[in-house]
Parts: C-alpha cells; structure tokens; sequence
C-alpha cells in the first residue's frame, strides 16, 4: 500500500562505497527491520487528504502562523488558543534563538538531481566524494541523487563539476539545499504546552537517515508527554533528560563515529573531517579512556578478543562497550 501511494521502494540497509579502509560494504538494518524510500511531497498530500475524513474529531487548517503566544492558559497561534502544540515547520515558532552549534563540521550544502528513471536496489547508497559525498534514493518513478559537501572548503561550481563526473550526465538540473548544523537547546518547553520535532529539533546532516530515527524517538516520547498532562513539571524536565542523552548525545557520536573511518580520499575535506572527529571521540569529556590510550583502539581491542562482544555487535546490542554508538559499528569491522 505504502509503495503504490508513496511510490516508494523497499529499503534494507545503506550500501557505503569509498568509505574508510574498507572502501565498500553495506549496512544492513536489523534482521526484524525495514524501511522505505518515498516521495515526500505524495506522502504529505496522502495524509492532508486523507486525515480529515479518515480521524475522529480532526480538523486541518490551512494557514501560515504568524504570531505565536505562551500564557498559563496554553498556546496561542494566529490568536487562537491550543491546548498543545508540536511546531515542526523548521523554522521554530517559538525561541528561534535557542539552538547549538554542532561541536565539529561536516557537510552543509547538497545539490540534489531527479533522474526520471525508475530504481530499486534496496539499500539506500552512500558514496563517498572528494569533497564529501553523495546519497542515491531509488523510487518507483525515478531516482534522486544528493552531493553532499561543505560550502567553505568546496565551491557550488566545484561540486558540480564532480558530480558531473559521478553521474555523467552534462543535461543535470539541480536544487542547491542547504541547513546549519545545528540542534534544539530544548525538546519540550518549560510551560509543557509547546514542542520541538523534526527539522525544528534540529538537523546535523543527512548521513544515514539518522534524523528520522531520533524524530521518531521524540515524537513517541512527546506524545507519551501529552497524554500525562501538560503541566507535569518533572516530566518536562525528565524529557529534556531524555533528549539530551539519548538524541543529542547518541546523534553527534553517531555522525563522529562514522567520519572518523574517512574515506579512499586524502582531499582537504575528508582531511579535516576525520581529524576533527577522530579528536571528538578521543576527548575524555566525551568517553571516559584511559590517557594513554585512544577510544578507537580501546573499543577494539576489547571487541576483538572476547567473542561476546562480536556476537553483540552484529546484532547491535554493544550499548555497554561502546556507550549508544549506531549499530554501524558492527557491520563496519565485523
């Protein structure tokens, strides 16, 4: 149903060609686990269309905000009142100010091209570049690529020209994207009546999906939030807890963990990358190791000879070696 409304495909892992020392493998989901590639602009027309008619007590109003209020009465949009709001529109609604930088860069700019031929590979690809790299999404109708680089090291110019050769196609028309590194200082606002997800969480890169997973994660805690009341102080801040162990924390060593392999390249970005992340990871704020020892080494030498720890890691249960690493570790060396 999902693929012929969505025209999406099926996606059982993420295949990373150029990556590390190992250059080519992919990363296979849990065994019990699938995802799918769709078109975003079908996916939001299917539910707009569908939600009104098909959900209780459901109205959809379709207008821009353009004057947000908070009282100890509740939410206030447009002038009307709301007893909760989740303000995924990118921008922020309310505190556009209280974000984070990410503590190391990456990527910030993507020049995404639609080619109108049908795909199904059933991963979705991650190839690395000279001055990044790219992602290959397959639908039903057709297939996106996405060149991924940083603006202050690679120019648009620069980054076109390489995709050219990537994708050999001289005819390309593509739309430049570009986002600030950057997250939320908050999940769930201090009055319990307004949160952040989505993009207005925030957004680091789209290496791995990895945002949609830690969305998922927020809007199931903030819905568990809503359902116990709005003004459950300890809870608003047991959700803030929350968001700062297990997104902010868990996505940043993520996106360090797997920069930190580098690439087949030795070009500046790549360079860069992996020095600063590699360094990300070796900072005792970050993991408690030994001084005279770095974390990459440390973690290995525990993995490779206690055949536990392999068994955990194929099946992406080494939360206590490697402290809420993505299960790429695993599929990485293993």
């Amino acid at each position: 149903h999902a693929q012929k409304e969505f025209d999406a495909t099926i996606k059982y892992g993420n295949k990373f060609i150029g990556w590390g020392n190992k250059h080519n493998f992919i990363h296979w989901l849990d065994f019990h686990c699938h995802g799918l590639h769709f078109d975003t602009s079908k996916f939001s027309q299917y539910f707009l269309e569908s939600l009104p008619s098909n959900t209780y007590d459901f109205t959809l109003l379709d207008q821009k905000i353009t004057e947000v209020n908070i009282t100890n009465f509740g939410m206030y949009l447009n002038g009307e009142r709301y007893d909760f709001v989740i303000d995924c529109s990118g921008k922020s609604l309310l505190d556009p100010d209280i974000y984070f930088d990410a503590p190391f860069p990456t990527v910030n700019t993507a020049l995404t091209v639609r080619i109108p031929e049908a795909a199904d590979w059933e991963y979705t690809i991650t190839c690395a570049t000279k001055n990044g790299w790219m992602f290959g999404v397959p639908l039903r109708s057709r297939h996106t690529w996405g060149y991924c680089y940083d603006s202050t090291i690679t120019s648009e110019e620069e980054a076109l020209e390489d995709l050219k050769t990537i994708i050999k196609r001289d005819d390309i028309n593509y739309r430049k994207v570009q986002w600030k590194q950057r997250l939320s200082g908050y999940l769930m606002h201090p009055s319990g009546k307004y949160a952040k997800n989505g993009n207005t969480l925030g957004f680091i890169d789209p290496l791995e999906g990895f945002a949609g997973s830690y969305y998922d994660q927020a809007s199931k805690k903030i819905v568990e939030f809503a359902c116990r009341g709005y003004m459950h102080v300890e809870g608003t801040h047991e959700l803030n807890d929350w968001y700062y162990d297990h997104v902010v924390d868990d996505w940043i060593k993520n996106n360090a963990w797997c920069y930190h392999f580098g690439s087949m390249y030795d070009t500046p970005f790549w360079r860069r990358t992996k020095s600063v992340c590699t360094q990300y990871l070796n900072d005792p704020d970050v993991y408690e190791i030994n001084k005279s020892e770095s974390f990459t080494d440390e973690l290995w030498q525990r993995i490779s000879y206690d055949d536990d720890l392999k068994r955990k890691a194929v099946i992406g249960e080494l939360e206590e070696a490697i402290g809420g690493l993505h299960s790429f570790v695993s599929n990485y060396r293993h």
